[in-house]
């Protein structure tokens, strides 16, 4: 998607990707003064708020074609951006809450087996749970959020195939971060040079979103009865039946 739609791409992400790489900036001069490493961080609470318009106007390109995203841009913020961030706020609270408790006491106890099995335990159990709301968020995206209990029936025996496209798509993007944290390991001395591997830093980390969120929207799609996604992308290149080449 991400090159099937470039244009939408980088329109929709070209703001929001810099106000991410100021603050990862910020972060950093904030963490080297002061000693405290949560600084570090402090960029991943901006961007989890820029990035709500773009998810949402993400979700919509990829289920309702060019058209749906032809009025939006990365500073659209209404009723259904709020219920999105609000809703995706409180699912991970519920579902990573305990994960992490389970995980940290599992570190404090120097990872003893019984702890740290119980912690993988509630990691799948709550993995599991999350494919099943997997079209919470798409639904929410494209105003046509039902409740939980219908998102839940329409994700039924799809919970492997959902982690598969996910995984499967993350794939690439997974292995970009993987060369491009090692660089940052041994980063080079000039200016220029670390300018260029931040904002491919930040370039890969919109890019993770877009196929995160193109792949579960896609499934959505499917499973709603909406289409194929082989008819969407005739329609955006304006292949209809009638003037599809030889």
């Amino acid at each position: 998607m991400p090159f099937i739609y470039l244009g939408e791409f980088v329109r929709l992400a070209v703001e929001p990707a810099a106000i991410t790489l100021a603050a990862q900036v910020a972060g950093r001069m904030l963490a080297a003064r002061t000693a405290p490493w949560a600084y570090n961080f402090f960029w991943w609470a901006v961007f989890s708020l820029v990035v709500i318009p773009f998810a949402v106007s993400w979700t919509c390109l990829a289920v309702r074609g060019r058209e749906a995203t032809k009025d939006r841009s990365w500073f659209t913020m209404g009723r259904r951006e709020l219920k999105y961030l609000l809703t995706g706020l409180a699912m991970s609270l519920v579902l990573g809450g305990p994960v992490t408790v389970c995980f940290y006491g599992a570190y404090l106890h120097a990872w003893s087996l019984p702890l740290t099995l119980l912690a993988f335990a509630v990691l799948a159990i709550a993995l599991g749970v999350a494919m099943r709301f997997a079209f919470v968020l798409p639904a929410i995206a494209l105003d046509d959020f039902r409740g939980f209990k219908e998102a839940w029936h329409q994700t039924r025996s799809t919970v492997l195939r959902i982690l598969g496209v996910v995984l499967l798509s993350l794939l690439p993007i997974n292995l970009l971060q993987s060369i491009l944290r090692h660089q940052q390991k041994n980063p080079p001395g000039d200016y220029l040079s670390l300018f260029v591997l931040a904002v491919a830093d930040v370039t890969v980390i919109f890019l993770s979103s877009v196929v995160s969120i193109g792949a579960v929207a896609r499934c959505y799609r499917f499973k709603a009865g909406i289409g194929s996604v082989a008819e969407l992308i005739l329609e955006d290149a304006g292949l209809t039946p009638d003037n599809q080449p030889d």
